[in-house]
């Protein structure tokens, strides 16, 4: 069974938080930098009988992966530290070797995989050989120079991505995590699509403590070497200042007294009668209501405590009107601006950009020299060139300033950078009409139908509607709109008229015939038919459904998707199939997060219902469209959204 799509739940008692909501607060404030699992309230009862509240954390399972990955397979271990004699009850504390500090922290434990297995729990992998991508980077980070560390480490290492997770840990004083316990309660992700490692927030119930961590410092454990992440990525000047960047911004929107009792109250509002009534709680109501204040405290004792601190509390450059000429539908090259200035004088400023929608960036030096597009030398104009790209490419790009001081302090525009970053697409658009449409597809294929090797794999079934034949040489097909150029197809490939062409979908292109590059999800996702030109011929959305179910078009060629029993290279209405209306169709929102515009794409032909809540409930906007429709954002405040459109919904995050 599942509830709205998830199969596991994990009702916590909230040990050692009264307040019931440390953790659910935690990790949903997190959630806007980090990919923290989402949390929310449940009232537990069983045959009837109350069990009381619970907080509910997300399972860091293959549906967080896909929350927040482009690879669902992508590895996942926990840190243990169980050859320390710690893990789950052992001896040791915060700041102790008993959980497994200097040996599960990203340590170099040497060059063979036997080095780690007692050390971390391989928790699921998709390759015969999951350690050596563990091993890279504990190697890069731990036996890397300084001076190189950046160039080095960034290869196998997802570095903006370790600070902002370091940043939230440290701020909000997590104490059973990688901060604070050291080798364990911590997860580490390796990204398949971007080859990088990536520190994965877990177990949130014992942070926000006040009186016992308020005063941990912004580099909490820098100098202890059992600490890998703090103490070689904070050794990095630029690095260090690049997380003090980090930090300013999670104190700007987290640790006010408006943004933080707003969020405490509304919580409050929602779970306070549950609490008095809660027949199993190991806390008293008074304690609950003490406990609570506290929690509101910490905050702005917290916050005292940092801006305290001279490298916080450092002033920062100031990054404006950032635009770049064009809208991106040409491969040109793209000149960016933004007007800088400081108090103390800027140093330097940085263009990053990188293709797709994840993975390495590109620096580049912006000028005030009146030579790149910048206006006149020494306005505070800035100016940059974005090579030319490919048809197709989604480019992101991101402006780092930094000042003239001696601590050379960084500010960044978006201020989420890396992963909130200025997006555009080059040269992708929609056919009106395309005479070769997607007909049929199966994303879950067991018994139904075998390919010439006897196979039962993924496939899709193109359909030319006129009674022509079709070149396809050079057409692309592809599962993921952000690469609609993944797989190509072979020249020489032709569809007769009223015919269909079969594309074995099993990511095995040496088998004889049209096998593709990729494997379809029976978790639902897309394909997408794109011509040589960079036009889509047509796309399609799907949601999970039953083994050897097909999604077929209903009348053949033209209608809308139903799911049916394969009418495989035949006409999907002759047959005695048996038919399903497809119910709760995908739709996809791009780009998430987003800033001030998303587009929202459904393979619906018939009018679609759209609306925008936020957690807590409360509708933003709705619209109504038909097949796809741009939102403007720009008035929402940043956070976390849901976007309902029909029946499905899925989350929006909005950086500003």
């Amino acid at each position: 069974q599942d509830i709205d799509g998830y199969d596991n739940l994990n009702l916590l008692n909230c040990y050692d938080d009264p307040s019931f909501i440390r953790e659910v607060l935690y990790f949903n404030m997190c959630r806007d930098h980090i990919p923290a699992p989402k949390g929310s309230f449940v009232n537990l009862q069983i045959n009837g009988e109350d069990w009381g509240l619970y907080a509910n954390v997300q399972q860091l399972d293959a549906q967080h992966v896909e929350d927040w990955y482009l690879d669902k397979e992508s590895t996942r271990w926990r840190g243990e530290g169980t050859s320390s004699g710690g893990g789950p009850g052992g001896p040791g504390g915060p700041g102790g070797s008993g959980f497994g500090a200097g040996e599960s922290t990203l340590n170099y434990n040497g060059p063979d995989s036997t080095d780690y297995t007692e050390n971390y729990v391989l928790k699921k992998s998709y390759k015969d050989d999951p350690w050596q991508d563990l091993i890279n980077a504990c190697d890069a980070l731990n036996n890397t120079p300084a001076t190189a560390l950046v160039d080095s480490l960034s290869k196998v290492f997802d570095i903006d991505a370790a600070l902002w997770y370091l940043a939230h840990e440290i701020l909000f004083t997590d104490q059973d995590s990688y901060v604070g316990k050291g080798g364990m309660d911590y997860f580490i992700y390796f990204d398949e699509a971007t080859g990088r490692l990536v520190p994965q927030v877990y177990d949130g119930n014992s942070c926000i403590q006040v009186n016992q961590a308020t005063n941990w410092s912004p580099f909490y454990k820098e100098t202890n070497t059992d600490y890998a992440m703090q103490n070689k990525l904070f050794a990095v000047p630029e690095l260090r200042q690049r997380y003090l960047a980090h930090v300013r911004t999670i104190l700007n929107e987290n640790f006010t007294q408006a943004a933080s009792e707003t969020l405490i109250t509304q919580y409050d509002n929602l779970i306070n009668q549950h609490v008095q009534n809660d027949p199993k709680k190991i806390y008293s109501y008074s304690e609950y209501e003490d406990d609570l204040a506290d929690v509101k405290d910490y905050f702005m004792t917290r916050a005292n405590y940092l801006w305290s601190n001279a490298e916080v509390d450092a002033i920062s450059p100031e990054i404006g009107n950032v635009a770049f000429n064009g809208d991106g539908n040409t491969p040109e090259s793209i000149q960016v601006t933004s007007v800088v200035s400081g108090t103390e004088g800027i140093n330097a400023v940085y263009l990053y950009y990188g293709t797709g929608i994840m993975g390495k960036f590109e620096k580049i030096e912006m000028l005030d020299d009146g030579l790149n597009n910048d206006g006149s030398a020494g306005d505070n104009q800035y100016g940059a060139t974005i090579p030319e790209q490919e048809d197709g490419t989604f480019v992101r790009f991101y402006v780092e300033a930094v000042s003239a001081n001696t601590a050379a302090t960084r500010a960044y525009s978006p201020v989420g950078a890396e992963h909130d970053v200025y997006i555009y697409q080059v040269g992708i658009n929609v056919l009106a009409y395309s005479d070769v449409v997607i007909n049929e597809l199966m994303a879950s294929n067991t018994s139904a139908i075998a390919d010439q090797d006897g196979e039962f794999d993924d496939w899709i079934e193109l359909y030319n509607k006129s009674t022509n034949s079709i070149d396809l040489s050079g057409y692309y097909l592809s599962d993921d709109l952000a690469d609609p150029t993944k797989w190509t197809i072979p020249s020489g490939t032709t569809i007769m008229g009223n015919d269909y062409l079969i594309i074995w979908t099993d990511k095995d292109t040496t088998q004889a015939g049209l096998h593709a590059n990729f494997k379809l999800s029976a978790d639902g996702e897309g394909a997408i038919l794109t011509t040589p030109a960079l036009e889509i011929a047509d796309q399609v959305y799907f949601s999970s459904y039953d083994t050897d179910y097909a999604f077929a078009r209903v009348p053949n060629g033209t209608g809308n998707f139903m799911w049916q029993s394969a009418s495989f290279g035949m006409n999907n209405e002759t047959n005695a199939v048996e038919t399903h209306l497809a119910s709760n169709p995908d739709f996809l929102i791009f780009p998430n997060p987003a800033s001030d515009k998303v587009y929202i794409k459904t393979d619906e032909s018939e009018l679609s219902k759209l609306s925008i809540f936020t957690i807590t409930g409360q509708q933003m906007m709705t619209s109504d469209f038909y097949s796809e429709v741009a939102i403007d954002i720009s008035q929402l405040s940043a956070g976390m959204y849901f976007v309902k459109v029909n029946n499905s919904t899925k989350r929006l995050v909005i950086r500003k």
